[in-house]
């Protein structure tokens, strides 16, 4: 009898270390593929022509060829003031529009580009 107890705790002390070694493999790689996700910023965009929304999905494209850690995810909303409407509605955000077209006093973020430089100026609204 105390050899076939000295057995059965040794295989439980055994399948307890690899249940253990199994779930912090698990975890860990769970926590990698979490880290390492790349994060999606959602732009509307439109204008009369459609080249917004062109220009926007081959940035996005290019972004998702080279793997890099930001995916865009392009709306099209037909013209620049819907795309300001869905921005400020939090529907999207980022927009590609003009400053002096819509209501943007509840956009949380504001981006200029000019001559091909981007600066992004995340603004909070205390309230």
């Amino acid at each position: 009898m105390a050899i076939a107890t000295g057995r059965l705790r040794r295989w439980v002390r055994i399948a307890l270390v690899l249940g253990i070694l199994v779930l912090a493999s698990g975890g860990g790689f769970y926590a990698y593929r979490h880290a390492t996700r790349p994060t999606t910023v959602t732009v509307a965009a439109g204008s009369s022509d459609g080249e917004a929304v062109r220009l926007m999905s081959a940035i996005a494209s290019r972004m998702a060829a080279t793997s890099a850690s930001v995916r865009l995810n392009v709306l099209d909303k037909g013209n620049a003031l819907d795309a300001v409407k869905a921005f400020s509605a939090g529907q999207a955000d980022l927009a590609v529009a003009r400053a002096d077209i819509g209501d943007l006093s509840s956009a949380e973020m504001v981006v200029v580009v000019t001559r091909a430089v981007v600066l992004i100026a995340p603004r909070r609204v205390v309230r």
